[in-house]
């Protein structure tokens, strides 16, 4: 109701509280979905650098320009304190932050290729850096799950066909003496785990 609605916004405050420690391996294991299989995240966790170097895209693929990258430490925006507080809250390294153009555009965690191998880049959405405080939180803390080296593989490989093709590899790569010879592209990419 509308009374609700104002009596909401106005107790509401301006800011999301700050957290007061951050996450650690314990506190992931307890918002981890009861369903999910830790032997699958632990098997993408190991593979999840070398995984990442193949599936990275090129930095002109995704439209990125040196000049809309976000120097993090020195932009005092909301949005960015808050990307900083949520790197230290969730205990995960910041990505590279990139500002995309026009008035649209959906927030983005993409895996690319850089010199130095490949980087997580977040690609903020206009519609994202217009936020509030808590709107940001919410919108922007599913992203840094996925730093995570266990689910990073979902952010570099993209689609689900993809990751299922790439577990049957690391299943055969944990059978004694590597499991079977696998044929085309996952055996491809199976000579290129075994050999990384």
């Amino acid at each position: 109701t509308p009374a609700l609605d104002e009596l909401f916004h106005r107790h509401r405050p301006p800011r999301a509280r700050a957290a007061l420690r951050p996450f650690t391996d314990e506190t992931w294991r307890q918002v981890r979905h009861p369903d999910e299989d830790v032997r699958i995240g632990d098997m993408f966790a190991v593979a999840s650098p070398f995984l990442a170097v193949s599936a990275a895209y090129d930095p002109a693929h995704v439209g990125l320009k040196k000049r809309g990258q976000i120097d993090l430490q020195q932009d005092a925006s909301l949005w960015a304190r808050t990307l900083v507080e949520l790197a230290g809250t969730l205990a995960l390294p910041l990505p590279d932050v990139y500002a995309m153009d026009g008035a649209a555009g959906q927030t983005t965690l993409v895996n690319v290729r850089h010199r130095s191998g490949p980087r997580p880049t977040l690609l903020l959405g206009p519609p994202t850096m217009r936020r509030n405080s808590f709107d940001l939180v919410f919108d922007l803390a599913p992203h840094f799950s996925f730093l995570r080296p266990e689910r990073f593989p979902k952010v570099a490989l993209r689609t689900p066909p993809i990751l299922q093709g790439v577990l049957g590899v690391l299943r055969a790569l944990g059978r004694p003496n590597g499991g079977p010879p696998l044929e085309g592209e996952a055996g491809q990419l199976k000579a290129h785990l075994a050999r990384a």
